[in-house]
C-alpha cells in the first residue's frame, strides 16, 4: 500500500498503480485532488495534519513537500506513524548543498520565500529523519532536467533563442535530495 502526501495531479500515483494495488493521496488543492483521485483508491483533500485515518502503509511518499511545512520534525514523525513496521518513507526536497545553489547564490530557484519554509542538504535531512525515529537512511539517485531557457533565466542571462532550443532539457546533477528511510 502507498500513501503520497502532496500528490498534486496524480502523476506519481498513476505510475505507482502498476506496482501498488492500494494507493492513497493527500492533496490540499481541490482541482489537483480531483484529478489525482482517478489513480487513488482513497483521496483526502487537506494536509498530512488533517489526515485522521488509522490506515498504515508500506510506503509513504513526500516529493518536494517537506520544504513547505512549518514543523518538519512533526511532519516526519506523523509520516512515521502512518508507516507499517518495516515500511519506508521516500522523500525528496531541493538540495541546499547543491552545486547549482552555490553557483546561483541568492538567485537559486528554490529560494521561494515564503513558499519554502525549510532548506535541507543531505546531512540535515538525514539528521531530521534520525531524530524522527527512522533508520537505514539511504540516499538514492535523482536526476532532474530543466529547460535550457529556464536555466539561462535563473543565471540572469536573457538572450533571444529559438523556442525549440530553449526547450531542450539540460540535466543538472544534485539539484534535489532523494532519500529512502525505514521505519
Amino acid at each position: 500500500s502507498l500513501l503520497e502526501i502532496g500528490c498534486g495531479m496524480g502523476y506519481f500515483l498513476k505510475t505507482a498503480s502498476k506496482h501498488f494495488p492500494y494507493r492513497a493521496g493527500i492533496e490540499m488543492a481541490e482541482e489537483a485532488a480531483n484529478a489525482a483521485s482517478r489513480w487513488a483508491d482513497e483521496m483526502t483533500l487537506g494536509t498530512l495534519e488533517t489526515y485522521k485515518k488509522d490506515k498504515r502503509f508500506d510506503l509513504v511518499v513526500a516529493l518536494q513537500v517537506i520544504e513547505h511545512v512549518p514543523d518538519p520534525l512533526a511532519f516526519l514523525e506523523r509520516c512515521r506513524e502512518l508507516i507499517k513496521d518495516g515500511g519506508h518513507l521516500l522523500i525528496t526536497t531541493p538540495d541546499m548543498g547543491s552545486p547549482l545553489r552555490r553557483i546561483l547564490g541568492a538567485k537559486w530557484p528554490s529560494f521561494k520565500i515564503p513558499e519554502h519554509l525549510n532548506f535541507f542538504e543531505r546531512s540535515t535531512l538525514a539528521l531530521a529523519l534520525k531524530k524522527s525515529g527512522f533508520r537505514h537512511i539511504e540516499s538514492i539517485p535523482l536526476v532532474e532536467a530543466f529547460p535550457f531557457h529556464a536555466l539561462l533565466k535563473a543565471i540572469g542571462i536573457y538572450v533571444p533563442i529559438p523556442v525549440k532550443l530553449g526547450q531542450i532539457p539540460i540535466v543538472v546533477p544534485r539539484t534535489s535530495i532523494a532519500v529512502l528511510a525505514e521505519k
